[in-house]
């Protein structure tokens, strides 16, 4: 548009809005209510006006997956908390109980080794901080760490543990000092009591796998102690290595001395002036080393102690707790899995630690020798690291067999390859450094500057550098041949018998005041019961089926603990670690007239039967939801009225019921689940044997059985060889057996009932025996009182010194069995030898008046009675010395009391004319007195094993004897020179510890000590 042309006028109409349209938007309506009164007080109105409006799309799956994973996080955590709050709960009373100062809480050890091809060696032991360790607290259990930093080195400390305790049992080792502490100090049975009583618990199967080979090779091998980095050292001497070149010179045809060209590898010696840790290289002029005799620790060690003993002692119960770390890129998904379900893993620690502090076990499920055969053929290929396809025989050993399928695929296959790889590179670069480090070392030329700023290793310390590195391979290799998917847990037949396990269906017992307050529910529910008696019961059901017995007696198991209840309708109950229910029943109103039946089983079962206040027969039994299903299950239509409970789930009864209420016609019927060779012999023994005609079934452990009918003699198998020469004795005699009683968890003890009303025992010593033969009418096949250990027996009647049979069974024999088997302490003795014969020594008149005599001027002297101490302080002491006849080999009363007139024969001097300490050390190879000339007795019987000879007899003796210790004179050191104790002090007692490994105690008055007894033993 030019200038000059004039500007046209503005369009007429309204002025169009800028966005467009033509019309303006419309007004905003005013705020009403309380949004108009916030307007005033400054709140802009674009607030007031704000609707809202849903969020967008990506805001939505933003919220929805933070929202879910904090939900699923904060569920998973308080479902934790609350689980193990809850096991917390169930053992935190434990904690309050009261100990005596010099008393020490029950501890466990706790093993943790590292994870195959984990690089973090904390990982299962941060576990069992997280899962574990809360419960144990809680109930005040104490615990100790044992974490294998590297592959195999938890196997080998465990190993070399077992050899040092060996070596210290046989007496190769002095003991270690310990801090003593306020109070009696524990003996080695209180120890090993104490070790027994707490238990191992070992995290995941790899650690499994190491404590099993540790156990191996710890019970397999020698006591010899070789020093394993000296041992290795002499391997490396001869590889070459540190082998100097040595470059011959020859002359050639002109005369002129030219360099080999091939030169030889020469032994090296090590620079003089640089000392070595191992004297590696031996001169050349010595003698080669397989001409040199070995110089290792087996030499000081005798080769009868060098043996591994044929069966292992028993060990400590397992708490097996399945423990699995998932690593790699690939199982990322699985371990976000695993994040928001960590109360798995707290329930899984919380049950292990639970069952751990209810201390109830069961038998290791030990593997069958097909499936042992099968494996030893499969695992000879190192390259098969697949898992067992079935666990069918595999017992305990199958224990999460499944979790060797997320260890690492490079520790299975790599491992050795990587090690092959290392030993490579390390080879290929020494001899470089050899050569400057011997360059320097020799000054054949000067360092240079960055020599002198990093000096490089010395010969010596590239030595000891590839000792360390060598050691490491080879112990990472040993362990991967152990820890390698597809090997089978370590085992040996030594170690049958010697495993338990701790039991998950084991209960803690409740607090006392639970216990109370169900005892007050249950006399209430009694009082408001208006039920009529139940027609399925007998009045008196003794009378209608079995046998009437005198009294009624059980044994079981609580806490690890044999147990047992005795009845006598006359004189109440007598019981010994029952569970704390069943004694506050057996506790209330008439209970003792009420009580009808009852039956103890292992891991605190009891089933107990009484007459109510109401005439009505109630069953009560213990919190077992597996026995009260059984029972319901099995005697629908009927009433439970025998019932005897046995190990691993074997268990027998009767039930009766009214078939025809007007006649009241009485049916019986025996339910149960007996071991097969029960349910074989019963059918071959008794065929078409009714229920009613069965006496008893009693179920023990180690396959022990034993069945009695009213039709014919009882018929057993597994039991003990001195329980079956009873029975057979017995029924020799015509005494009818009418009750016999197993212990489920101890294989020795037992209860026996004749029809005479009678019983015959052998229990253990700390049950009050006497107390029990209160209760009871003792069978015996004689006269004879109560033995009480610390009675002074009467003299001979003829004067002269006698021999007495001690009845087997009775309370002299459980007495003098307890000692020999308590006393028995050298490992490599094993087992315990089974005493078939003993003697009680009756004195002659004089040798009583005179021990009577010394007694009585001891007592006068010390008073003992005064201060609660057995009269003189007497004891009981081993001594083993020479029988050259048979004495006692044939105990019947014609050849019994022959004495032989050797005298040479040192047992029959001592049994007619007791000891006399002008003997000692006479005979042959006994030269040696460590407190001078005296009567040596000890309480350890495996040691005066030692001392004994008898020859052309088929048992040995031991001569128990009977002193005076009066004040004791207690030493560590021996002095040959000895006569007599200091003054103040009747006899010398040589203490463990320096010289002694087993103690022993000396007597310098010939009347201070008198033969006891003469045992025979196999």
């Amino acid at each position: 548009m030019s200038a000059t042309e004039p500007i046209p006028p503005p369009p007429s109409g309204p002025t169009p809005s800028p966005s467009g349209g033509g019309a303006p938007p419309p007004p905003e309506a005013p705020l009403r209510g309380w949004k108009s009164a916030l307007e005033h007080t400054g709140i802009p109105s674009s607030w007031l006006r704000a609707k809202p409006r849903l969020p967008s799309r990506k805001m939505m799956i933003f919220i929805t997956t933070v929202s879910t994973l904090t939900g699923a996080y904060v569920y998973d955590r308080r479902e934790a908390n609350r689980i193990r709050k809850e096991f917390e709960d169930k053992v935190r009373h434990l904690s309050e109980v009261g100990m005596k100062p010099w008393e020490t809480p029950r501890k466990v050890t706790v093993l943790a080794c590292k994870w195959p091809g984990d690089e973090e060696y904390e990982r299962s032991l941060k576990w069992f901080k997280r899962n574990v360790k809360p419960i144990l607290v809680a109930a005040a259990v104490d615990y100790e760490f044992k974490n294998g930093n590297q592959y195999g080195s938890l196997m080998r400390a465990i190993a070399d543990e077992i050899v040092n305790r060996r070596r210290i049992e046989a007496g190769l080792d002095p003991p270690p000092r310990e801090i003593p502490l306020p109070g009696p100090p524990p003996s080695p049975t209180d120890k090993r009591d104490r070790e027994l009583a707490g238990g191992v618990i070992i995290i995941g199967r790899h650690t499994f796998k190491e404590y099993m080979e540790g156990v191996k090779r710890g019970w397999t091998r020698g006591l010899d102690k070789p020093d394993a980095d000296e041992a290795l050292a002499r391997v490396l001497a001869d590889d070459g290595h540190f082998d100097e070149p040595k470059v011959e010179v020859v002359e050639s045809a002109a005369g002129e001395e030219v360099e080999d060209a091939a030169p030889v590898r020469v032994p090296s010696t090590p620079n003089r002036l640089i000392v070595s840790p191992f004297q590696l290289q031996p001169p050349l002029n010595k003698p080669s080393p397989a001409a040199q005799p070995p110089t290792t620790a087996t030499e000081s060690v005798p080769a009868h102690l060098n043996v591994p003993p044929s069966q292992i002692p028993d060990q400590p119960p397992l708490a097996l707790v399945p423990y699995t770390s998932v690593l790699g890129f690939l199982n990322i998904p699985v371990m976000l899995w695993e994040f928001f379900n960590t109360r798995k893993d707290v329930r899984i620690g919380a049950e292990a630690a639970y069952a751990v502090i209810a201390a109830q076990t069961r038998s290791f499920d030990e593997p069958s020798e097909t499936y042992l055969t099968s494996r030893a053929a499969a695992e000879e290929d190192e390259g098969d690291f697949s898992l067992p396809e079935s666990t069918e025989g595999m017992g305990d050993l199958a224990f999460d067999v499944h979790a060797e399928g997320n260890w690492r695929g490079s520790y299975n296959k790599d491992t050795l390859k990587d090690i092959a790889k290392a030993r490579e590179r390390y080879y290929a670069a020494l001899p470089e450094k050899l050569v400057t480090a011997r360059a320097l070392a020799r000054r054949e030329r000067e360092p240079t500057k960055d020599e002198v700023n990093y000096p490089p290793p010395t010969e010596t310390e590239l030595r000891a550098e590839r000792l360390k590195k060598e050691k490491r391979w080879r112990e990472e290799e040993e362990a991967w041949r152990v820890l390698r998917g597809g090997k089978g847990v370590a085992w040996d037949e030594r170690f049958r018998g010697a495993f338990k396990v701790f039991d998950r269906n084991g209960q803690v017992p409740p607090p006392p005041e639970k216990v109370l307050a169900d005892v007050e529910r249950l006399l209430l529910d009694l009082r408001n019961d208006d039920r009529p008696p139940p027609t399925a019961m007998p009045l008196d059901y003794q009378s209608e089926t079995g046998p009437k017995l005198t009294c009624r007696f059980a044994m079981g198991e609580y806490q690890g603990k044999p147990s047992f209840l005795l009845h006598s309708p006359g004189k109440g109950f007598y019981w010994k670690n029952i569970p704390p229910e069943l004694e506050t029943l057996i506790g209330m109103p008439n209970m003792e007239h009420s009580c009808k039946n009852f039956a103890l089983g292992p891991n605190g079962l009891f089933w107990y039967t009484y007459r109510s206040v109401k005439d009505v027969y109630e069953q009560k039994g213990s919190a077992s939801p597996s026995l009260w299903s059984t029972l319901n299950e099995d005697w629908k239509g009927g009433c439970p009225i025998r019932l005897s409970l046995g190990p691993q789930g074997f268990w027998w009864g009767e039930k009766e019921w009214i078939e025809n209420p007007t006649t009241k016609n009485h049916l019986v019927q025996a339910f149960g689940v007996q071991p097969q060779s029960l349910v074989n012999e019963s059918k071959q023994k008794y065929p078409g044997i009714r229920s009613f005609e069965i006496d008893f079934v009693t179920i023990g452990v180690k396959g022990a059985w034993v069945m009695g009918t009213n039709t014919g003699e009882p018929c057993w198998a597994g039991i003990t060889e001195q329980l079956e020469r009873t029975l057979k004795r017995e029924m020799e005699a015509g005494h009818r057996v009418k009750n016999v009683v197993l212990c489920p968890v101890r294989h020795d003890i037992y209860w026996i009932e004749y029809a005479d009303g009678t019983v015959d025992y052998f229990l253990p010593v700390d049950w009050d025996i006497h107390k029990i033969a209160s209760y009871v009418k003792t069978h015996v096949n004689q006269v004879e009182e109560i033995w009480k250990p610390w009675d002074i027996p009467k003299p001979s009647v003829s004067g002269k010194t006698q021999l007495r049979q001690v009845r087997q069974g009775g309370d002299a024999w459980k007495f003098i069995e307890k000692l020999f088997d308590d006393g028995w302490r050298h490992p490599h003795k094993r087992p315990i030898p089974k005493i078939s014969l003993i003697f009680e020594v009756v004195w002659s008149v004089s040798l009583h008046s005179s021990f009577v005599s010394y007694l009585d001027r001891i007592e006068q002297k010390g008073k003992f009675t005064i201060r609660q101490q057995i009269k003189g302080n007497q004891a009981y002491g081993w001594h083993g010395t020479r029988r050259r006849c048979n004495i006692g080999d044939d105990p019947s009363p014609t050849r019994l009391n022959q004495f032989c007139s050797d005298a040479n024969c040192a047992t029959c001097v001592i049994l007619t004319k007791s000891f006399d300490a002008n003997f000692a050390g006479k005979a042959p190879g006994r030269a040696f007195l460590r407190f001078g000339r005296a009567i040596y007795t000890s309480t350890v019987s495996s040691k005066a094993d030692d001392y004994q000879q008898s020859a052309g007899s088929q048992y040995k003796s031991l001569i128990l004897a009977r002193t005076i210790k009066g004040m004791a004179d207690t030493r560590k050191v021996g002095d040959k020179k000895l006569v007599a104790p200091n003054a103040g002090f009747d006899c010398v007692e040589g203490q463990v510890g320096q010289e002694l490994n087993y103690d022993e105690c000396c007597f310098y008055h010939n009347d201070a000590v008198r033969p006891a007894f003469l045992v025979l033993y196999k």
